[in-house]
Order: structure tokens, then C-alpha cells, then sequence
């Protein structure tokens, strides 16, 4: 049996990702898998390797593309404070209420169903907020030398802090679904950043 096109690859990929996203990991079976990619049973083994693997190759994929446009929020800003207004009210904002049916943040999902239990998908959850972590601290740092973020804490603290505010927001996203009050706690975040 011929392997898939790496661009089959990537578009079963990211069919089996939007499976996961919005059933979680439990709920999606090798079936709902198989139609969502148009691949049968033994193409998905073959491919990717068991259900699992495929989570775990799905749930990277999701983390690094997050990550990615999170990095070009910043670095396409003229400042830090411009950079946290538009990652906290724009991308964020954006990102939470994308979906006409709210499927929260795939990160957020899996830690809420598999972080406690499963050392896999822990291990690329808490990758990925380690590098939100770094990046946040590093935005801070340079905001507190400017005045425009607050000093007396830690920028590191605060990064942890706004990345802990970011599931929650992520989470009342998709409970919610009001832009209004996501707006808005985006936006008191923000101003809890400043002096």
C-alpha cells in the first residue's frame, strides 16, 4: 500500500486535529477518525501510527502553529505595549471566538482531559507553555524598562500569571461564547499589566 503525498499528510493531519479539537481524545474513534480524513484504518496505522501517535502529532502541530503566530504579534509590533494590546485584545480575542461553535483552545482541552493522566501530552503542553512563558517574560521585561509595564513584580511572575489568565479566558470562551465579555476580560488583563 503507497504512503500518503506529504500534502495528504498534512491535510489528514489536520483533519484528524479538528476531530480531536472538537470531540477531545476519548470521544474520537478510529471511525470518526477515518472519516474526517478520508483514510482507511490501515492508511492511518500506516501513516501515523495508532490513534495515539496521531493525537500527539495532531496536538504539536496545533501547539507550534499557536506559538507562531503568537511570536509574529510581537515581533510585528513597534513596541511591547503594542505588542500585549494587540496579542491580548485582537489575537487573543480573535482566536477564542473564531468558531461559529466554540471549541476552546486545544491545548486548554487536553490539559483539562488528559494533562493529569498522560505523560505524552503533558510533556508538549507544558512545552508549549514554557515557550509562551519565555516569550511573555521577555515582552514584560522589556515593557517594565520602557515604564509601561508594571515593576514590582517579576516579569517571569507576570508572564506566568497572564499565561494562567490566557486558559481561563480560553476556557470562558468557550462556556460563554459573549465577545463582549471576552473583550473585556482581555482588556482588564492588559491593564492589569501596566503601573
Amino acid at each position: 500500500m503507497a504512503r500518503p503525498r506529504k500534502i495528504e499528510k498534512e491535510d489528514a493531519l489536520e483533519a484528524a486535529m479538528q476531530a480531536f479539537w472538537r470531540r477531545g481524545y476519548e470521544a474520537t474513534s478510529m471511525h470518526d477518525l477515518m472519516e474526517a480524513t478520508g483514510l482507511k484504518k490501515g492508511s492511518i496505522y500506516q501513516t501515523f501510527g495508532d490513534k495515539k501517535a496521531l493525537f500527539l502529532e495532531a496536538l504539536n502541530q496545533y501547539a507550534d502553529s499557536v506559538f507562531h503566530d503568537f511570536q509574529t504579534t510581537f515581533r510585528d509590533a513597534a513596541t511591547p505595549m503594542d505588542g500585549m494590546r494587540v496579542f491580548l485584545t485582537e489575537t487573543l480575542v480573535d482566536f477564542a471566538l473564531q468558531e461559529t461553535v466554540r471549541k476552546g483552545c486545544f491545548i486548554v482541552n487536553t490539559t483539562i482531559e488528559l494533562a493529569a493522566h498522560d505523560e505524552d501530552s503533558r510533556a508538549i503542553i507544558n512545552r508549549q507553555n514554557a515557550r509562551i512563558e519565555k516569550m511573555l517574560t521577555h515582552e514584560i521585561e522589556q515593557g517594565q524598562k520602557t515604564g509601561d509595564f508594571r515593576n514590582d513584580i517579576p516579569a517571569n511572575e507576570l508572564a506566568t500569571e497572564l499565561n494562567v489568565m490566557l486558559y481561563g479566558l480560553m476556557a470562558d470562551s468557550k462556556s460563554t461564547g459573549e465577545p463582549a465579555r471576552t473583550k473585556k476580560l482581555a482588556a482588564n488583563f492588559l491593564r492589569s499589566l501596566c503601573p
